[in-house]
């Protein structure tokens, strides 16, 4: 199989609250052009990766040449947002997950 080409990242960082101040960075990209805006999808990375992981990044172009608004969520540590929250992210982190659901429905 070859890879594909995913061209220059042109996903605009998003900042999100979190208690106590600190703040998670995602990457948001709006729907292909030419193509109605369907929903907005969160897509999280897994352990050790980021917004910027090539498998992560080829989701969020399909889901957007389907329609999709995308959000590609940096958890604690990753990414461009690693400084703006204490610690690296972990099962125990799954609380920061309901503010940014919370503020991404807001936006949709």
């Amino acid at each position: 199989m070859r890879p594909l080409q995913l061209g220059p990242d042109r996903g605009v960082p998003t900042s999100f609250a979190l208690a106590g101040g600190e703040r998670l960075v995602a990457l948001a990209t709006p729907p292909a052009p030419a193509q109605a805006q369907k929903g907005l999808v969160l897509v999280v990375h897994g352990l050790g990766g980021s917004s910027g992981r090539p498998g992560v990044r080829r989701l969020a172009l399909g889901l957007q040449q389907a329609g999709f608004a995308v959000l590609r969520l940096n958890l604690r540590g990753a990414g461009p947002g690693r400084g703006l929250a204490r610690g690296t992210y972990a099962a125990a982190c799954n609380s920061d997950l309901l503010p940014v659901l919370h503020q991404a429905a807001a936006l949709a």
